[in-house]
């Protein structure tokens, strides 16, 4: 934590209060890893129902983005690099959950790297993590899970929770990174953000805050955005379990509402129309192509002018760079 030294410094260069429109005009852009659930500098914490396979869905997901393909039909943004921090999984576990996903012993994933001695918590980790990062510069850092990965002593006590999680972003922001943190749900089964089991400070200090739950329809789960305040998009995602440690993307079992796909799809459609429209001449392109309806598509223009990935200097015009 900076002291009164620390501020005192900023008192007398003049930016330790600033004007709206500095922060506004010089805050950088917000870079987003991998659809609207992981973004650098942000930390996510991930909560899942036993049975959903999350750390299978982990090893998975990070196999594919951190080669560039796509995941759940979701591309990354961005060249991923990748260090997992897994807690749970011996050698001979992780052996197996890569042969359940047909990988090979001999393939080489050069973006991603794992960790797997469950005696070094992280908060030992921290200036090991710190000096890797000079050799393999990773932008993003899973923690599975939060109660085996942290020293703690008294789980639901939320002085403690939040000095971890302050621990937690403050290395987001050093390194540059997104930063997710798997843990597990609470036997009191609650929803929303107090699914998680333990103090509510991490939910509360949390960007993202994603749990994953069963469906009602067998093998289905949702991957449900109860807190997102970097944009506005909560629209949920849905998986199958496909047996041997596969998945696929799935429709909600009702059949009535959207997926995280198809916002996806129409901020990908978007992002290819460069220059300068009109909301409704970009509107009706986008229409054509995704076949989607105009209020996903504004919402999908939205979350991407929050993000700062478009710019909207009037109301009712774009910049697509």
């Amino acid at each position: 934590m900076a002291d009164y030294a620390d501020a005192k410094v900023l008192f007398d260069r003049g930016i330790l209060f600033r004007e709206l429109g500095e922060i506004t005009k010089n805050a950088p852009k917000l870079r987003p890893l991998w659809g609207n659930y992981f973004f650098r500098q942000a930390v996510t914490t991930a909560i899942g129902d036993p049975g959903v396979s999350k750390t299978t869905f982990t090893y998975e997901m990070l196999t594919r983005i951190t080669e560039g393909k796509s995941f759940l039909n979701i591309v990354p943004t961005e060249e991923v690099i990748a260090v997992e921090l897994d807690y749970e999984s011996g050698d001979s576990l992780i052996a197996v959950r890569s042969d359940r996903l047909g990988i090979s012993e001999d393939k080489h994933f050069k973006n991603l790297r794992i960790f797997n001695y469950g005696e070094f918590s992280v908060e030992i980790l921290v200036p090991l993590l710190k000096e890797f990062h000079k050799q393999f510069p990773f932008n993003l850092l899973v923690i599975d899970n939060q109660l085996t990965a942290f020293n703690t002593h008294d789980e639901n006590d939320n002085a403690e929770a939040s000095t971890k999680i302050k621990l937690v972003r403050k290395l987001a922001i050093e390194l540059d990174c997104a930063i997710v943190v798997f843990h597990h749900p609470s036997k009191a089964n609650q929803d929303g953000t107090r699914k998680g089991s333990g103090a509510f400070a991490w939910s509360r200090h949390a960007d993202i805050c994603l749990n994953f739950n069963a469906t009602t329809e067998e093998g289905v789960v949702e991957i449900d955005i109860v807190k997102n305040r970097i944009v506005e998009d909560k629209t949920p995602l849905y998986y199958r379990l496909m047996g041997e440690g596969k998945f696929d993307i799935s429709d909600a079992p009702t059949g009535s509402k959207r997926t995280a796909t198809q916002i996806d799809n129409v901020q990908r459609c978007i992002l290819e129309q460069h220059g300068q429209w009109e909301r409704g001449e970009l509107v009706k392109v986008v229409e054509k192509i995704t076949g989607e309806s105009t209020s996903l598509i504004d919402k999908g223009l939205r979350t991407l002018k929050y993000s700062g990935r478009i710019k909207s200097p009037i109301w009712g015009r774009y910049n697509v760079p």
